[in-house]
């Protein structure tokens, strides 16, 4: 089971465990005036130290909405790696511009983009882009032809990262 998996079953549990402890506020009667109403002084209430044998849920509570926190701190760091690696594929473009594996990697690189949820990172701007491919800017052909390379062995590393700890249910623990 992926993480978002069990972080959805632990809060089902954790919900069912509010379910059954009540709606937590204090329990107690009301008893009514002579007139049919109640100011309020008359709900009596449970002992503080009982209200507070109610507070273990509290610790797994914040353990799930800290795991959905790092979950979504990594999703946004895959989608945003992906992002990079879409405009570094511009310069193997510019070296490579008959490489058949290109178009199929912008297909697959956006729709995996899509899958992740492109509104968890943002999109570098038109400077961040030009700055990121000058640093790949070189006179020597044989060299540009070598990073363009380098390029794609990275980005194909990176990938088999993000499936081997999506496999292995590691990816944003």
């Amino acid at each position: 089971m992926t993480p978002s998996v069990h972080a959805f079953l632990l809060s089902a549990v954790m919900l069912g465990g509010f379910v059954l402890r009540g709606n937590g506020g204090p329990v107690g009667t009301m008893t009514t005036g002579s007139s049919g109403e109640t100011s309020g002084d008359e709900l009596e209430t449970e002992r503080p130290s009982e209200l507070l044998s109610a507070c273990w849920i509290f610790k797994p509570f914040i353990g799930v909405t800290k795991l959905h926190k790092k979950q979504e701190s990594c999703l946004q760091r895959v989608v945003q790696g992906l992002l990079k690696y879409m405009v570094l594929l511009k310069h193997v473009e510019e070296e490579y511009p008959s490489n058949t594996i290109l178009p199929d990697a912008r297909s697959y690189g956006d729709l995996l983009i899509r899958q992740m949820h492109p509104e968890r990172a943002t999109e570098m701007s038109a400077t961040q882009e030009e700055n990121l491919l000058e640093e790949l800017d070189n006179n020597d052909t044989f060299q540009r032809k070598i990073t363009a390379h380098g390029v794609l062995r990275k980005l194909h590393q990176f990938l088999i990262d993000i499936e081997r700890n999506l496999i292995e249910n590691k990816l944003c623990k």
